[in-house]
């Protein structure tokens, strides 16, 4: 049956056209989280651009035969008599001449001459994509060749790579930028993806003498550090203990040797347990999913083979055996349970590799950039950007200078604040709840600094503020334009000009959206949480809980430190 796309499918359906009608040319790259529904905006993108022009040719391709067949079925739910085919040699298919074709990379990368011009190329889990490895970067060359003007979209839930930092920088570079996000913490509060609840394990693994290769441990001494019958023993006590109440489970081993070892004792203890390697031969690999799926087996265990393409649902515990460096790896393990399903209320994670605690919060993970080594032409200073305002800030800074973030210590591609005592999604540290009792707009600015709208809540004593960067341009102006759209109403403007300008649309400057301070939703009640020095809003109540309202005084128990001493 055809789907209707979600409000924020729709939104990044738009906000690729909009990137190419605002005059960008570069290729622009929609972030969604994992389990959001990356491929019913790819099948709504093709069908509509196919509805636009019927002879325009579309190829998406992707890096596993899973999402090539996922992709594929999606496209054809939405649009079934759709002229699609597929190219891929794990699938056995070869249709080569489809107006829409879904390929897989490892069979396309040097058959660009067979496949013929396209005009549009999509890319999903875009993060894959290096131009420093043969196939991706032949195949774009060999296309760019047959079409000059072939437009590409890259489609990822991680922006990131290990070895070259975020996607929209450095040389040579594919994409251009961000045109839309879709975060896993929107997901969770949408109701559209599962909550996820750590336990915190007592058994943990020491990788201190481990090597490093790549940005990565080196999987040959990983597997002597952990690959243990007594560790894993101990680690499946508690595996069983947390899981009685659980109906699907997907285990994550450091090697090929220690995933082996993890099924023999799952199945010495009686319990169903299958198993997926790199070398695990096709047709037993998808016998195990499909058994794994049908809830035959209870658990799988993998070495990194379903991080991306398992689209299981049902799988509501998640045990992490293998420790990583990889921020995108980490993500892409977690992400695995946050598929909703009927009957399931979440997802249980066991992390026995301490993960949690190097990447913090995983629904506000920032993936920072990489800096240039040994390049001693660049005569500019390191620069990084600003996660709340997309402020490009000198690498020394503490403070953003136009927003007032304060910035980690460690530049590596962590997350800004570490969890607190086995937390892993930010719902799950402390919030307060403030009582509004007046809120006031003012602009914000700085010479030679773009502007900003500085909105400041007061609660009793306390008061914390935030930034609108209505005239920033890039993924800024759009979380403006979203936050303008969420916190005020044209119907309250006094002034019939001003009313007819407000449903034009969203300012483009400060100064002249401080005309609508009135028309401002003030909110009864923020939530907020303590980051470093300073409060940060995490969410808005419009109706005020009654509990809150018996109990003010909570909210006013501390004296803020005066915000002109803020260094910005």
């Amino acid at each position: 049956m055809k789907k209707t796309p979600r409000y924020y499918q729709a939104e990044a359906l738009k906000a690729i056209d909009d990137w190419y009608a605002d005059g960008n040319k570069k290729n622009p790259i929609i972030v969604a989280a994992t389990g959001t529904g990356k491929a019913l905006i790819i099948a709504e993108y093709m069908r509509l651009a196919i509805e636009y022009d019927p002879n325009v040719r579309a190829v998406c391709a992707i890096d596993t035969k899973e999402l090539v067949q996922q992709n594929y079925n999606e496209l054809l739910n939405q649009m079934p008599f759709a002229p699609a085919g597929i190219y891929s040699s794990g699938l056995r298919r070869k249709e080569k001449n489809a107006q829409l074709l879904f390929c897989g990379i490892q069979s396309v990368w040097d058959k660009a001459s067979d496949i013929g011009k396209a005009d549009i190329l999509l890319i999903d889990e875009c993060h894959g994509v290096s131009y420093s490895g043969e196939r991706w970067s032949k195949f774009l060359d060999d296309m760019h060749v047959i079409n000059p003007n072939m437009i590409i979209v890259g489609f990822t839930a991680t922006p990131y790579r290990m070895d070259s930092g975020l996607l929209w920088t450095g040389e040579p570079r594919l994409f251009n930028g961000v045109a839309y996000e879709y975060s896993v913490k929107q997901g969770i509060a949408d109701g559209y993806l599962s909550d996820i609840i750590p336990k915190r394990m007592a058994t943990k693994y020491d990788v201190s003498g481990v090597g490093k290769r790549g940005g990565e441990y080196i999987e040959s001494q990983l597997q002597k550090a952990v690959n243990h019958d007594d560790l894993t023993n101990a680690a499946i006590d508690e595996i069983l203990e947390y899981s009685v109440e659980r109906n699907s489970g997907l285990i994550f081993g450091a090697g090929v040797k220690h995933c082996e070892s993890i099924q023999r004792i799952m199945i010495e203890r009686g319990e169903t347990c299958g198993i997926v390697l790199g070398t695990t031969p096709d047709a037993q690999r998808d016998k195990t999913i499909k058994a794994h799926k049908s809830g035959e087996l209870k658990w799988i265990v993998n070495n990194a083979v379903l991080t991306k393409g398992y689209d299981n649902p049902a799988i509501d515990v998640i045990a992490v055996l293998r420790p990583t460096m990889s921020a995108v790896l980490w993500m892409q393990m977690v992400g695995r349970g946050f598929r909703i399903a009927d009957g399931k209320k979440n997802c249980l994670l066991l992390d026995f590799a301490q993960n949690i605690n190097n990447f913090g919060f995983i629904d506000e993970m920032v993936f920072k950039d990489k800096k240039p080594k040994d390049d001693d032409s660049l005569d500019v200073p390191p620069m990084k950007e600003c996660e709340k305002c997309a402020t490009m800030c000198h690498a020394a800074l503490r403070f953003c200078p136009e927003c007032g973030l304060e910035f980690p210590i460690d530049d590596t591609p962590k997350h800004e604040t570490k969890s607190h005592d086995g937390a892993v999604l930010s719902t799950q540290r402390i919030i307060d709840e403030w009582i509004i009792d007046d809120v006031r707009w003012d602009v914000h600015s700085k010479p030679n600094k773009t502007p900003s709208l500085k909105v400041t809540y007061y609660s009793g004593h306390n008061r914390v503020s935030e930034w609108v960067c209505l005239e920033h341009t890039g993924f800024a102006r759009t979380k403006a334009v979203k936050w303008w759209k969420d916190n005020t109403d044209g119907n309250k403007c006094k002034d019939v000009n001003h009313a007819n300008n407000y449903l034009k649309g969203v300012p483009d400057t400060v100064g002249y959206a401080m005309q609508f301070e009135r028309t401002m939703i003030k909110p009864a009640a923020i939530q907020v949480t303590k980051e470093g020095k300073y409060d940060r809003i995490m969410g808005r109540s419009f109706e005020v809980l009654q509990e809150v309202v018996q109990d003010q005084t909570q909210h006013y128990s501390h004296e803020q430190d005066d915000w002109d001493d803020l260094p910005f």
